[in-house]
């Protein structure tokens, strides 16, 4: 689970670390297209437009945030150090009227970073109020070796500012690449108002991130007495870019603390909602069959050009290992030098070995000034983790 209030700030950063490969100069404007976890549909898109300050480094990005289908669902601010790091982000989500629900503050000035813009280590604090600004939401997202630990979030009664419940969840067990989670299982807790423990859930994910089996123990009013326990199998489900269930049967069942079945029940979904609930009688076989979270062909890549680099570019972390490797191809300008074509940057794990992200940069849509620095067009970013297309990002100068 990371919850979606931070995903302007990741998006920024990206973009930021990826345009600071293609120029010095600070760009005019971006859009960014987020694709699910197969590659192919629109989870969401953004638009970046750049604040320059008086040395002409980008000091502010004005980011507005869409859902799939075009809603605008959040317009925010963040604000850069003189590294082009994210420190701050301001954001208001809104509803279909465009009219204002919350206000995100997020405060990543305690992260640390590596050469290539990604988060190693610290926390990155969010806060999450109603537009009169009472609390609803406190969230700490903690990385340790260059990926997300864990996540903690309080959440508030506007009307009396006191904690309502409380959520954890630890991802030591989870496998991930960049921003993907690829399998493993995450681990939640849940606490009720006072403290006392609620739930304890452990999710089973499959490649694309999404839930295979999900097993849930409920607790007692005193947080230790075992209650009902749920087991939800997602075998026969199959989601949406946004990983939300789009369609199929989802079966769950229910068992005392005995471990004696209660009951089982099937829902049924098509586009995105709930279409059938029915329980199933005991004895009866049921097939939920196992399908294809996502059935289309995922879209994979990048595709190398056969050619050999013309230049290539390794950064290595303080401790030997290779952090990231860029492979550029340069053309001709026609004036006795040349500019760039097409560059490849590669981001590995902290192992030195195994491949993060790779994002193929595309400047054939770009003219060059004197020095080989974009001047006018779009070149355009796309983004692959796990060998899988993550995001494109047209960037425009």
């Amino acid at each position: 689970m990371q919850p979606e209030n931070h995903a302007p700030s990741a998006d920024v950063q990206n973009l930021i670390s990826t345009a600071a490969k293609i120029s010095a100069a600070p760009p005019r404007a971006a859009r960014v297209t987020r694709y699910g976890p197969d590659g192919n549909g629109v989870a969401g898109t953004g638009t970046a437009t750049y604040g320059i300050d008086g040395t002409g480094a980008a000091a502010t990005i004005h980011y507005e945030s869409a859902l799939p289908g075009g809603q605008v669902c959040a317009r925010t601010a963040v604000s850069l150090d003189a590294q082009g790091r994210v420190t701050t982000a301001q954001s208001d989500r809104l509803d279909a009227a465009g009219q204002v629900v919350g206000c995100v503050t997020g405060d990543y000035s305690r992260l640390a970073t590596n050469a290539a813009g990604q988060p190693i280590s610290g926390t990155a604090v969010i806060k999450t109020t109603d537009p009169d600004g009472k609390p609803l939401h406190h969230t700490e997202m903690t990385y340790a070796r260059e990926t997300l630990a864990s996540l903690s979030q309080s959440s508030y009664d506007p009307a009396s500012g006191r904690r309502s419940a409380g959520l954890a969840v630890d991802y030591a067990e989870a496998e991930s690449l960049g921003t993907r989670l690829i399998g493993g299982s995450l681990s939640l807790s849940r606490t009720r108002a006072d403290g006392s423990l609620a739930s304890r859930t452990t999710s089973h994910l499959i490649r694309f991130g999404v839930p295979d089996l999900v097993e849930t123990q409920t607790y007692g009013a005193d947080g230790k007495t075992s209650a009902e326990k749920l087991t939800s199998n997602y075998a026969g489900v199959t989601f949406d870019p946004r990983r939300k269930v789009n369609g199929g049967r989802l079966m769950v069942v229910a068992a005392d603390a005995a471990g004696a079945v209660m009951g089982r029940t099937l829902f049924e979904y098509a586009d995105g909602k709930v279409r059938r609930v029915a329980p199933v009688p005991e004895g009866e076989l049921l097939d939920v069959a196992a399908g294809a979270p996502y059935p289309a062909a995922a879209v994979t890549g990048p595709n190398r050009p056969y050619r050999s680099p013309d230049k290539t570019v390794e950064t290595k972390r303080p401790d030997g290992s290779l952090l990231e490797r860029a492979d550029y191809w340069v053309m001709a300008d026609g004036a006795g030098g040349t500019v760039p074509r097409r560059t490849i940057l590669t981001l590995f794990a902290p192992d030195g070995r195994t491949v993060v992200r790779e994002t193929d940069v595309d400047f054939s849509g770009v003219s060059f000034a004197a020095g080989g620095v974009p001047k006018g067009g779009a070149v355009v970013a796309t983004k692959f983790e796990d060998g899988i297309r993550n995001s494109i990002t047209h960037v425009t100068y």
